[in-house]
């Protein structure tokens, strides 16, 4: 997970679960998972996606508030950093 401008607080089932960058983050697979990405004097950005097998990678660009073009969160293939784990939802 990695975020435009970095640092940025990401919250994943309802629990503060670092910062970005942020790699090697695990979760179960076959799930799908609520995330938000939130950095003071930024527009929060909330998404869910559905964790395969493979692992998710997630490159977000934050808005400055105030601004009054929003942009959608890209994710993108390059990369692991959402990882699959058996029955496991800790960071590493």
């Amino acid at each position: 997970m990695d975020s435009t401008p970095s640092g940025a607080s990401v919250i994943i089932i309802n629990m503060l679960s670092g910062t970005t960058p942020l790699h090697g983050y695990l979760l179960s697979p076959g799930y799908t998972y609520q995330m938000t990405v939130s950095l003071s004097g930024y527009r929060s950005n909330s998404t869910s996606f559905y964790l395969t097998s493979s692992g998710a990678s997630f490159n977000v660009a934050l808005q400055p508030t105030g601004t009054q073009t929003a942009t959608a969160q890209t994710a993108t293939s390059s990369g692991c950093t959402m990882a699959a784990a058996s029955g496991s939802t800790s960071a590493s």
